[in-house]
């Protein structure tokens, strides 16, 4: 499940991928209707085939949802906070749905699976940094990192859709730059931290 798979894939939806890369929270996941929409995620929570119906239509109204906000392609900075205000709230909505579709089981597996995709990214939550114990300048050195991350998907969705760059082309730089990022949050980190980030990063729930 450690896959290379950034964040943004899966609010990177159409017309709206450079506008809820900005508005998304670091390390969240991001849609629950696009990651449930995900074979891979699906075959592990078990998904039935009834759930996938009313997944498929979930992850179909929240697409239509996300269009309808970013089709105006807001530009000036109130346009923007607002469109990202609502984009948040739309998701927040769809995610509490998609969660109200599946067991008690597959919602603590889900959990696992979200700290799967996340990865180092997972570092960004405060609820991590408490438990592996990072010092106040190491959370400078956190924020300094994930405000450069979201500087440079900013720029590579705007190359994206200015037509400069391909689809293929966009997730390798936006992989690209999710494993560096990885690799510069681990750096930050003592032999201890590291260890206790692993554990906490492999457990359930």
């Amino acid at each position: 499940m450690r896959k290379t798979i950034t964040i943004l894939c899966f609010a990177a939806i159409a017309a709206g991928g450079q506008l809820m890369a900005a508005n998304h929270a670091p390390g969240e996941i991001g849609a629950l209707p696009i990651l449930l929409g995900t074979d891979k995620v699906r075959s592990e929570l078990k998904i039935t085939s009834l759930q996938k119906a009313v997944l498929d239509s979930l992850r179909d109204e929240y697409k239509n949802a996300v269009r309808a906000i970013v089709k105006t392609a807001p530009s000036t900075p109130e346009q923007r906070a607002k469109a990202e205000a609502q984009l948040a709230q739309t998701t927040k909505s769809f995610n509490k749905r998609a969660l109200g579709a599946l067991s008690p089981a597959q919602r603590t597996k889900l959990a696992q699976v979200e700290k799967n995709f996340l990865g180092a990214s997972l570092l960004f939550t405060p609820s991590a940094q408490k438990a592996i114990g990072i010092t106040a300048q190491q959370k400078q050195q956190i924020t300094a990192i994930e405000a450069n991350s979201l500087a440079y998907v900013a720029k590579v969705n705007a190359r994206f859709e200015g037509g400069k760059i391909d689809y293929a082309d966009r997730l390798s730089l936006l992989r690209k730059n999710r494993l560096k990022q990885g690799e510069l949050l681990l750096q930050l980190l003592t032999p201890e931290q590291k260890d206790a980030f692993s554990a906490l990063s492999t457990s359930q729930g």
